[in-house]
């Protein structure tokens, strides 16, 4: 990770030249929290010296590269947040539906069928589903999204994914900035 006085020298940089320091700092303190570290950060920043006399290339030029090995880092850290080669819990939930299998994660789940007699008991089709629709209330990401779209071509089957939120890389800057300015 950034030593506090990179980081600062970072966030100086960046405002000087009229950019919000709020979602860095609310990065860095999501961290702090998870104690996520990233030893290329430290490695690139440690060969870089901003002088104290600035100029506006030399800023620019100093955060495209910090800004390179936060990405750089970002990208080998995602280990921490997201389960490597563990199937993520909507792809199992998917996985119980489709195949209608007895028990498990899916037991409880409500069962309708438009084809079905009215009544109180519905036969559940035994058959499995080739065709899903899985829509996540509350919010869904990119990355879910994509485990289940691999999830539906390795098992050959077709699934729409759909959810009451899924923002854009820069919807999602615009968001840490404001958690960054809501934080004490």
């Amino acid at each position: 990770s950034l030593a506090p006085a990179q980081l600062q020298s970072l966030l100086e940089g960046l405002e000087k030249i009229g950019g919000d320091g709020a979602p860095l700092k609310y990065l860095k303190h999501q961290a702090n929290i998870r104690n996520m570290t990233a030893a290329s950060i430290a490695a690139s920043a440690s060969h870089q010296h901003v002088s104290s006399s600035l100029t506006a290339a030399s800023v620019v030029g100093s955060l495209f590269s910090r800004g390179e090995g936060l990405l750089t880092a970002g990208f080998n850290s995602i280990q921490n947040i997201m389960p490597s080669k563990k199937e993520l819990v909507i792809c199992q939930i998917l996985q119980g539906l489709m195949d209608q299998t007895p028990g498990g994660i899916t037991e409880n789940y409500l069962y309708l069928d438009p084809k079905a007699p009215p009544g109180p008991e519905v036969p559940r089709i035994r058959a499995p589903f080739k065709k899903a629709i899985a829509f996540v209330v509350g919010g869904g990401n990119y990355a879910e999204m994509q485990a289940v779209q691999e999830w539906a071509q390795a098992k050959h089957r077709h699934v729409v994914y759909g959810s009451t939120d899924l923002v854009s890389p820069s919807q999602f800057v615009d968001e840490l900035a404001h958690l960054g300015r809501s934080q004490p």
